[in-house]
């Protein structure tokens, strides 16, 4: 038990400036795939994939900021920050990738 929650309590390492860029760009294609899904699906499917989505878009959005920051503990902050919208994103995208595929 305790293997597992070191690995979720890991802070990811900085990305390269040029990396980080291209999870900011994508950070926001998946945001809106996230709110797109307010006008596909219905129920909790919509709820799921709304909420699995925008915790990736966030999750990468805080990482790829976090290592663009020149000063090295706002950069540590930024990404810790980003790890509980990561396990919030790890335990929906499951449940709204079984919905969509088995739920109608």
């Amino acid at each position: 038990m305790s293997r597992i929650s070191r690995t979720f309590a890991n802070v990811p390492a900085p990305m390269s400036p040029r990396v980080a860029k291209l999870f900011i760009a994508l950070s926001s294609v998946t945001f809106v795939l996230g709110l797109s899904a307010l006008f596909m699906y219905d129920g909790a499917t919509r709820v799921f994939y709304v909420v699995s989505f925008t915790a990736m878009s966030i999750a990468n959005a805080l990482w790829a900021i976090g290592s663009l920051q020149g000063d090295p503990a706002r950069s540590h902050q930024l990404r810790v920050a980003m790890l509980p919208f990561a396990f919030l994103m790890l335990v929906t995208l499951p449940i709204a990738a079984w919905l969509v595929v088995f739920g109608r």
